[in-house]
């Protein structure tokens, strides 16, 4: 997938289903139905891309962001085809949406 050329925001969430800190985010973040709704709102696309079972482009997707496993976040922001904001690895709504705004 070629992120950079999408007309929307993309938020990018590499997870495991063996992977605690990927529950936890859930949990604790995405999932929730208040932070779905806001990142709707926003036009933002979010794709999950699942490792539990190790993939050749899941692994170059964690590559370009610089990771070598999950969790593994990044927001690849409308309109700038060379912009990539990789998140830490535990999450929280406000950090999301900051740099989503960005």
């Amino acid at each position: 997938e070629d992120f950079a050329r999408a007309k929307r925001t993309v938020f990018i969430d590499a997870t495991a289903d063996w992977c605690l800190t990927c529950k936890a985010n859930e949990a604790a973040v995405l999932d929730r139905e208040d932070f779905r709704k806001t990142l709707d709102s926003a036009g933002v696309i979010r794709v999950k891309a699942d490792w539990t079972r190790e993939t050749p482009e899941v692994n170059a997707l964690l590559r370009s962001m610089g990771k070598s496993g999950v969790p593994a976040y990044a927001i690849y922001p409308k309109g700038d085809a060379n912009k990539q904001i990789v998140l830490p690895e535990l999450l929280t709504a406000g950090l999301i949406l900051e740099a989503i705004a960005e």
